[in-house]
């Protein structure tokens, strides 16, 4: 029965077909055009398609990213979306960046694609006629303005149906955001990061019963945040970092917020608390959240219990917090699920559990970074297969390194600096293959610096001074580890010569060999360092001490800018080579505390970046390179303790580098600003090149200093002055009337200040005496 009835129907569309052949193209035609009919009565409405025209003549598209944007049709237009059941009204404008920013600060060409490609122009006034729209985003582009008009318009509609405002990543964009926010009543996201925002969050903000997504993060927001963020019910994502957050978060603030996952408070690093989390100790939140990020934000100085209670944390970050308490055990089960774990720049105190490997064995970043901590490194750290970052840096912890590194193929950065770790270090560490940068400087590690650190060839940072290291250095280092960056080795006992191979290093930034046994010269071939044109920086991880303008300097967010050699407190001997003043992106160089001889390379002056120069205690003789004086950034010179003579030069940034001490120590030198005068001590010191010391100056006096030049330029200037007022009006006679008016003029004006205003107050200061 079912096969003949599926007979029957094949069998009447056969015939359909063959009908609709006989039929033949009107036929065809009509059911294109009923098919069709209401796809072409898709059409925005004019005064929407109006507004979207006068938005765009307001922006600059220097890419053409709204070339499309012609026409009488809107719905066809890149970046606008209509909906059929609205009568065509525009209820999206997707205008965000296609460039992603972040990835395309790689390369210079990628880069200024994306500034190609950014949207100019003011944010427009209104969008009054947009009722319908649902979706506004014009993120990552260059648009400024304020969004008062904006918002205000907007929530003027009878019927508002905007549910996403995202506007981040415009630098230019800000001002306060008006109280109107609170009238958008549909909004499920706000997104304002990144911009220029100031003022307080409006209180109506906690009208917005559907928002889910909050997002102000990184703006100039201040004063205190509204106690009408915990009327949020819906709310999931809640971002606030911003520099100058003040007040009090209670738990008014957080009351009704039980769908809450992600929350993100900041404010700038401040020398006092100016936000601080107040709640009772045995508060419980109506959440549990699965990320948690807190900067500067107080809330120690004991360990928050409520913590305890968000069982279900992916990420935790409590970076200066203030917490100086020890961890509780119930934390450690709290966060068992964590990837990310970060308690930096806290006061805790403790020891780091000795099974953190079991507690938490989905971690691949923990920063326990500049705490009290106390104790040993455990060894169940090598079980964390997933870890990636590792910082223990700037704490008390002591004892060995662990022993069990193989299972960590996927650490990046391995940071345990300025701690108390001593014995040598593990064979185990060769497996650490994947490892970029490693930091065990101020530390008690002895021993060689072992070979095996050769596999791990993608080291940009090696950081190992201030230990009780010993040995030479090896070639290896220049073969192996091509994409070093920065190699710290200050402060061990290494000895014998500087290997040629770390020429090698052409991306070398930093190469800091000071406080050793080093001997031998310093190999020409050194000039080559830093003309590498990568650069796979980190740039908020790395921290590392740099010795410049006579100090330690812990550089940590600015480091990737930074060029310094110091091969300090050496028995280097040797003169220093000419071609080590081609390291022109060098802001540091010292060489003091050796035994260089010979002169100061003539083309010193070729280090134009240069910030501080330290080349005393040494054995240096001759004259000062005049082009000295053209290192415009010098702010640190030290040449004392040579043999240097002549006279000290004079010129452009030497003359702001007045103290004797410079030239301490170097008995043939003279001149400002040293006490004992050159001979011929009335000529001007020498000047730098182009200040007049050419060829008919080479004695130091000009044509101008004689007296009879001073006396002639007298003549000349009586003259010019005299003739040139006196005889103009002997000659101009226009001129001699008008000149000679405008003395009578002052002359009655002052007559008459005299009779109307002096002459009777002398009158009554005689009628009072008598």
């Amino acid at each position: 029965m079912a096969s003949s009835h599926n007979f029957v129907s094949i069998a009447h569309l056969f015939l359909f077909f063959f009908f609709l052949f006989l039929l033949g193209p009107p036929c065809l035609e009509f059911i294109k055009h009923a098919s069709c009919t209401e796809s072409l009565t898709v059409k925005c409405l004019e005064k929407e398609r109006k507004t979207l025209l006068a938005f765009k003549e307001s922006l600059t598209d220097p890419s053409g990213r709204l070339s499309s944007w012609v026409g009488e049709n809107c719905c066809t237009w890149i970046g606008v979306g209509c909906d059929n059941r609205t009568r065509s009204h525009v209820v999206k404008l997707d205008l965000k960046n296609p460039v992603d920013p972040v990835f395309d600060t790689e390369t210079y060409e990628v880069s200024e694609a994306f500034k190609k490609s950014c949207l100019g122009g003011e944010i427009p006034s209104s969008f009054a006629y947009l009722c319908q729209l649902q979706t506004l985003d014009i993120s990552s582009n260059n648009v400024s303005g304020e969004i008062v008009g904006l918002v205000d318009g907007l929530s003027q509609c009878s019927t508002s149906s905007l549910e996403s405002l995202v506007l981040g990543d415009n630098e230019l964009l800000g001002g306060i955001l008006p109280h109107s926010l609170g009238g958008l009543e549909k909004l499920k996201t706000i997104d304002l990061s990144f911009c220029s925002f100031w003022g307080s969050i409006p209180s109506s903000v906690g009208k917005l019963s559907s928002l889910q997504k909050l997002d102000l993060s990184e703006n100039q927001m201040n004063g205190s945040i509204s106690e009408t963020i915990g009327n949020l019910s819906m709310l999931v994502s809640l971002y606030l970092g911003s520099k100058f957050w003040e007040g009090a978060l209670t738990e008014a603030h957080f009351q009704n917020l039980s769908r809450l996952e992600d929350m993100y408070l900041s404010v700038r690093k401040p020398t006092k608390w100016t936000l601080v989390v107040k709640v009772n100790h045995d508060w419980l939140p109506p959440f549990k959240l699965k990320r948690l990020q807190l900067y500067n934000v107080l809330i120690g100085p004991q360990f928050p219990a409520w913590l305890q209670n968000q069982t279900e944390l992916v990420s935790i970050v409590l970076r200066n917090v203030g917490i100086s308490d020890t961890i509780p055990h119930g934390f450690w089960n709290s966060c068992s699920n964590s990837e990310t774990l970060i308690l930096a720049n806290n006061g805790l105190r403790g020891q780091i559990p000795e099974n953190i490997g079991e507690l938490l064995p989905k971690l691949s970043y923990l920063d326990f970074s500049s705490n009290s901590l106390t104790g040993g490194i455990p060894s169940s750290i090598g079980m964390l297969k997933k870890l990636v970052f590792l910082f223990l840096r700037n704490n008390y912890l002591s004892g060995e390194l662990p022993p069990h590194w193989k299972n960590l193929s996927s650490l990046n950065v391995l940071d345990i600096s300025n701690n108390s770790i001593s014995g040598n270090f593990p064979s185990s560490m060769q497996y650490l293959s994947s490892l970029e940068l490693l930091s065990l400087s101020q530390n008690h590690l002895e021993g060689e610096l072992p070979s095996f650190f050769r596999y791990c060839t993608g080291l940009i940072s090696l950081d190992l001074g201030e230990n009780k290291l010993f040995g030479n250095l090896s070639a290896w280092i220049g073969k192996s580890l091509s994409s070093l960056l920065r190699l710290r080795l200050s402060s061990n006992s290494f000895e014998g010569s500087i290997p040629s191979q770390l020429c090698l290093l052409s991306g070398l930034k930093i190469l800091d060999l000071a406080g050793n046994y080093l001997s031998g010269g310093i190999p020409p071939c050194l000039g080559n360092l830093s003309t590498g044109t990568r650069d796979h920086d980190y740039k908020s991880f790395v921290e590392m001490l740099v010795v410049t303008k006579g100090k330690e300097y812990p550089y940590d967010s600015i480091l990737p800018l930074v060029h310094s050699l110091d091969l300090s407190n050496n028995n280097l001997s040797g003169e220093i080579p000419d071609n080590i003043t081609s390291l022109s992106k060098f802001i540091n160089m010292n060489l003091s505390g050796n035994h260089f001889n010979g002169k100061i390379p003539e083309n010193i002056g070729n280090m134009h970046n240069l910030e501080s120069l330290d080349l005393s205690r040494n054995e240096l003789s001759g004259p000062i390179p005049e082009n000295l004086s053209a290192l415009n950034f010098l702010s640190n010179l030290n040449l004392s303790f040579n043999n240097l003579s002549g006279q000290v030069p004079y010129g452009k940034q030497l003359q702001t580098l007045n103290d004797p001490s410079i030239y301490e120590g170097n008995y043939l030198l003279c001149g400002p600003p040293l006490p004992n005068k050159c001979p011929g001590s009335e000529t001007e010191p020498r000047g730098s090149p182009g200040e007049g010391n050419g060829e008919d100056d080479r004695d130091g006096k000009g044509v101008f200093d004689s007296p009879i030049s001073f006396y002639i330029s007298l003549a000349i200037g009586f003259i010019v002055g005299f003739w040139g007022v006196c005889g103009t009006l002997i000659v101009k006679t226009s001129w001699r009337q008008a000149y000679f008016r405008s003395f009578d003029h002052m002359k009655d004006k002052i007559y008459v200040f005299i009779m109307v205003k002096l002459v009777p107050f002398l009158r009554r200061i005689k009628l009072e005496r008598r």
